[in-house]
């Protein structure tokens, strides 16, 4: 026969002994100490982002940061596919994708 023991109260239960938080830390404190926390990450970590951004740029044809498509860019993108909407345009874009992908060099 397997014997259980009794459970104790939950580790993450609040309890009357549990210690209250200052005003200070509460009423504003706390963001920031999380403003100064970040801001202080961000100016140790600005060279190492400055050299990796660097490393990408030299190695890498083209930009080192991403940017995306404006929304006139897109919607003229697919404006120019629905007037030319047909089987064949569809079935040269799945060509031209295929290989693209699984040699992983990116669309050029």
């Amino acid at each position: 026969m397997i014997r259980r023991e009794p459970l104790g109260r939950p580790v993450h239960a609040p309890t009357d002994e549990s210690p209250a938080l200052s005003p200070a830390w509460t009423g504003g404190g706390k963001r920031l100490f999380d403003l100064g926390v970040a801001l202080l990450c961000l100016v140790l970590l600005a060279p190492l982002l400055v050299a990796v951004a660097l490393m990408v740029r030299l190695t890498t044809p083209g930009p080192a940061l991403f940017r995306h498509l404006t929304m006139r860019q897109a919607l003229d993108l697919d404006v120019e596919y629905v007037r030319r909407q047909s089987f064949a345009l569809d079935f040269g874009i799945l060509l031209k994708t295929v290989p693209v992908v699984l040699s992983t060099h990116g669309a050029e």
